[in-house]
């Protein structure tokens, strides 16, 4: 069917597979890019989500120190900025749920990373809420302390001293002695307890230890006991009994504060502990999630190479004996041109060797017959001259006419043979005019 085509037909077809071929190639080349480029994003939202990951850790590290404390140039603290941070964390997230083309095992590793996310939150509002658990209790313990610190000061400065400069004043030893007495106990028992106890929870604070909490504790029970005992010591003393039961008040509550604050302590530790848990499983999953990607991208990488080389190999290979059938087709009729040119060139020239040969026999007759035609006049001449002087050689005269006649009627037919040899070699040269026609055309 190949070799009943035409020769455009033949080049159309060889330049179509070529197009094919070279729309295939981009077809892969495409394909392939567009694989790798929907990786490499699934990868970089991978990578933002590790990114606001570690942005949220940050945060969470500068809210354990700061609370909800706004720094100075900033208008969030902490714990806003966290939240923006997990937004954006989501929001990535969520990106890659939506991302089509992922595996089963990629799949899975997202959901799992979408799953953490709500946990991850969760535990950081129940450490803010512990936060503020602890700052509410630090708060209280300041009023408390100022009231507590009110209240002896209000024993001391309105009952205990004008007590004491009044037993003085009277000389009254027993008076001053239990004056004395009661504001020495207010000054041990009460005060310097309660001081140390207000340094042992600004301890507290600082560190959120476990130890500091069971020294605050220890502290506790001696100011408690100071005061009981001071309490006891005042029965009877209705204006240091008003004090030392505001005072006991006061420390129920401070130790309430305390209670408070430890809870909140707990809380917090447990959120970070759960927070940090989290916050691994994250990151894991998101690190097999991208080595994952990885490799996938890889193997993509090596199957698009193997692909478009196979391809290109394929088309070389089909282009070659594309071109070696097309050039053979056409040369093929080329050289049957070729030949029949240098056949009927072969038989011009043996025309145009049969036409010399006829020219020149031509020539030899035509010769021949001028010089019959002179030795003619020459008897012709003769003849009269003898006419007039012979009249008996008129016979021989006509006899010499009758051939002379003969030799003009052969040089007739001479002239003829001459005229058609000269038609046949006008017909030759038309014919290799157009022979060499078709020549220039092909070439």
């Amino acid at each position: 069917m190949f070799k009943n085509l035409k020769l455009s037909a033949k080049m159309a077809l060889g330049f179509g597979v070529l197009v094919l071929i070279s729309a295939a190639l981009g077809f892969a080349g495409w394909y392939g890019l567009s694989s790798v480029q929907k990786i490499v994003a699934i990868n970089e939202n991978g990578n933002n989500v590790l990114n606001a990951l570690n942005t949220c850790a940050t945060l969470r590290r500068d809210f354990a120190i700061n609370g909800f404390e706004v720094a100075k140039g900033e208008t969030k603290n902490a714990a806003d900025k966290w939240l923006d941070s997990f937004t954006e964390m989501s929001g990535h997230v969520r990106d890659l749920q939506g991302t089509s083309g992922l595996g089963s095992s990629e799949k899975d590793l997202v959901s799992k990373i979408a799953q953490d996310c709500d946990p991850y939150k969760k535990s950081f509002d129940v450490g803010t809420a512990a936060q503020k658990s602890k700052d509410d209790a630090f708060a209280s313990w300041g009023k408390v302390g100022w009231a507590i610190t009110e209240s002896i000061t209000t024993a001391s400065e309105k009952t205990l001293k004008p007590a004491i400069d009044k037993a003085q004043k009277d000389g009254n030893a027993a008076d001053l002695s239990k004056w004395t007495n009661l504001q020495n106990d207010l000054n041990e028992k009460v005060v310097q307890n309660f001081l140390l106890q207000r340094v042992l929870a600004v301890y507290l604070r600082a560190t959120d230890s476990d130890v500091q909490w069971e020294a605050y504790q220890k502290q506790l029970a001696k100011t408690k006991e100071g005061i009981a005992s001071w309490t006891e010591a005042v029965k009877g003393n209705p204006e240091l009994e008003k004090a030392a039961q505001a005072i006991t008040q006061s420390i129920t509550q401070y130790e309430q504060a305390g209670q408070q604050y430890y809870s909140g302590l707990t809380s917090q530790r447990t959120a970070n502990t759960e927070m940090g848990q989290v916050a691994s499983q994250i990151v894991s999953n998101t690190k097999q999630l991208n080595k994952q990607l990885g490799e996938n991208l890889n193997s993509l990488a090596n199957k698009t190479n193997l692909v478009l080389m196979t391809m290109a190999i394929c088309g070389i290979v089909l282009g070659v004996v594309l071109a070696i059938v097309i050039t053979r087709s056409i040369v093929k009729p080329i050289n049957r041109i070729i030949a029949g040119l240098n056949e009927g060139a072969a038989q011009v020239a043996s025309a145009s060797t049969q036409v010399s040969a006829a020219s020149q026999s031509l020539a030899e007759g035509a010769t021949e017959q001028a010089a019959g035609l002179e030795e003619t006049s020459s008897s012709l001449e003769e003849m009269a001259s003898m006419t007039k002087k012979n009249a008996d050689n008129a016979n021989q005269a006509n006899t010499l006419a009758s051939e002379a006649r003969k030799a003009a009627d052969n040089g007739s037919q001479a002239m003829g043979r001459m005229n058609q040899a000269i038609q046949e070699i006008q017909k030759s040269s038309g014919e290799t005019a157009k022979i060499i026609k078709v020549i220039d055309e092909i070439a």
